[in-house]
């Protein structure tokens, strides 16, 4: 049975050193027994509606025909950003687990 831990009363949580405050628990267990925050989309923090169809491809060109540029644009970009927050940010309130879309300009 996998060993839970767990916060004691007045504990103050430390995004930061999360892990290392609980290094019992976690200890040599596989990644695949451990339970990460994780965020989705992590990198989206800085899109806008703009940025976010920038290189949709042509899906998002399809979509511009049928509904127009500024409706797709504002409903796509909306739908794209998933997190508020920087990478770095998120790493610092304690996510380990980041969802990346790489991508590249050819």
């Amino acid at each position: 049975m996998a060993h839970m831990a767990k916060m004691t009363h007045g504990e103050i949580w430390n995004g930061k050193t999360w892990m290392a405050q609980h290094w019992q628990a976690i200890g040599n267990r596989k990644i695949t027994d451990v339970v990460l925050p994780g965020s989705h989309d992590s990198a989206t923090a800085l899109l806008t509606k703009d940025t976010a169809n920038d290189h949709g491809g042509e899906k998002i060109r399809q979509l511009r025909r049928i509904f127009g540029t500024p409706i797709t644009d504002a409903v796509a970009g909306r739908w794209s950003k998933c997190q508020p927050l920087s990478i770095l940010h998120q790493l610092e309130i304690g996510v380990r687990y980041l969802d990346l879309r790489v991508g590249c300009d050819a």
